[in-house]
């Protein structure tokens, strides 16, 4: 990661360097919005890649890191109900205390889990997390038949176990398009060649070399993602990219778990681009 944000770095300096030769002036001219964007392009972010294990019901760690199955419930948490008394979907259940481990941010200490209502084609979704001493709670089973879960055609009842692994450094995505003069000039083609070599690094290593899920770096904005319709852009948590983490995918719908720090604290929130 260090040499490519050095090169990235390097050549985003040559690039100013061309402005302010083009424009016959001592200081580059491109517009702030430019400016804004290639410094972002600066900002390499650590990114971690999700390993899938489908497993059996029975043999999942209801405390650990889960898609679908039986998360971890009890009395002051119970299995969510929407208004009809049928069951929301389980979609992710995350250790935090792992991922602050691995990441050196703190998110808290205990689970996160994020559960959908598929019953309701605009998937409303209950974001909580359970704070780590209220985990020795006792465990409980839901209420219902867990078949009841899935009346649709879209999702299948995921039952996976997933390890979280390093995955490496991401940039944030980038388009030749973004570079402007302040005066509408047309770029020299010194300035078109370097941004050329910008954009084959940033192809090589934004959200759309990624093939999984992932957590943290940045999300992915394409395709009507659901970071695309935040500005300023929020701070991913979890990716969801793939049909084994959001069955949706399979009818080319994406959804993240953003995150916000204030000074309240670190919250999260669930979108998608339904």
């Amino acid at each position: 990661m260090l040499n490519k944000s050095s090169e990235v770095s390097l050549l985003i300096d040559e690039l100013l360097k061309e402005s302010a030769e083009a424009a016959a002036a001592e200081s580059h001219d491109y517009t702030d919005e430019t400016i804004e964007n290639l410094q972002i392009l600066k900002q390499w972010r650590e990114f971690w890649s999700i390993e899938i294990q489908r497993e059996d019901i029975g043999s999942l760690n209801r405390k650990g890191n889960l898609f679908g199955g039986i998360p971890f419930i009890s009395e002051e948490y119970p299995w969510p109900l929407n208004d009809q008394g049928k069951p929301y979907l389980p979609l992710i259940q995350i250790v935090l205390d792992e991922v602050g481990l691995l990441s050196g941010k703190n998110f808290g200490l205990g689970l996160l889990q994020v559960w959908i209502d598929i019953n309701d084609s605009d998937l409303p979704n209950i974001v909580r997390v359970i704070e780590r001493s209220d985990l020795t709670a006792p465990m409980t089973l839901p209420s219902f038949d867990y078949s009841e879960i899935n009346e649709t055609d879209y999702w299948d009842q995921v039952c996976a176990h997933f390890s979280i692994v390093q995955g490496g450094f991401m940039c944030a995505n980038f388009d030749a398009c973004l570079i402007e003069s302040r005066n509408g000039r047309e770029l020299s083609d010194a300035e078109y060649e370097i941004v050329g070599r910008l954009m084959e690094i940033v192809e090589k290593n934004n959200y759309s070399c990624q093939a999984g899920d992932w957590l943290l770096g940045y999300p992915d904005k394409g395709s009507g993602a659901p970071a695309g319709r935040y500005d300023p852009e929020p701070n991913n948590f979890f990716q969801f990219k793939t049909a084994d983490s959001f069955s949706m995918v399979n009818v080319s719908r994406y959804a993240n778990i953003f995150f916000d720090n204030s000074s309240h604290g670190v919250s999260f929130f669930f979108d998608w681009n339904g």
